[in-house]
């Protein structure tokens, strides 16, 4: 098994998203060797890899019903990640009140004090309202753009995504 920090040989030019790579790198490296753990750690790593949002920074997840075990994957990686819960966004593409927000509460088992921010759709029609839920890791304050470190955490669930899919080939 080959380390995960040997297959990074360009990381980010952002010092701060270098020092994301320096601190989760070993986290995960850790749980991969851990069979119990192995598991979770593919499932949220893909759920990453494969619903991805460049404009939102994170993963999307459509729907409670179809994606909400790769949601929970995820923000358990995440919690395994020691990413405290404060530092994790959530936001939804629905309204305050919708039956969506409930299920993704139940699915994920967010109590009704955490707060899920109202996100724009990414299209014209303000009033199209989806189910969809993105989970957001934050390091830093947020900018317009993106929370410092997305980029450098983005590029080692990448690189970690490559790696575990060699393994199983």
């Amino acid at each position: 098994m080959l380390p995960i920090r040997s297959v990074i040989p360009i990381r980010p030019n952002h010092p701060f998203d270098n020092e994301i790579v320096r601190r989760f790198a070993p986290q995960i490296e850790a749980l991969r060797k851990r069979p119990s753990k192995r598991e979770l750690l593919t499932q949220g790593i893909n759920s990453y890899v494969m619903l991805l949002w460049d404009s939102r920074g994170c993963p999307v997840f459509a729907d409670p019903g179809k994606n909400g075990s790769s949601a929970s994957a995820f923000l358990n990686l995440l919690y395994d990640l020691n990413i405290a819960d404060k530092n994790i966004r959530f936001g939804s593409f629905d309204c305050k009140a919708s039956a969506s927000r409930y299920k993704w509460r139940k699915v994920l088992g967010l109590r009704d004090r955490r707060e899920i921010e109202s996100w724009e759709a990414p299209y014209k029609h303000g009033r199209s309202l989806r189910p969809w839920l993105g989970i957001k890791p934050t390091f830093g304050s947020e900018t317009l753009l993106q929370s410092p470190g997305l980029y450098g955490f983005r590029f080692l669930m990448v690189m970690s995504y490559i790696v575990l899919r060699a393994e199983t080939a």
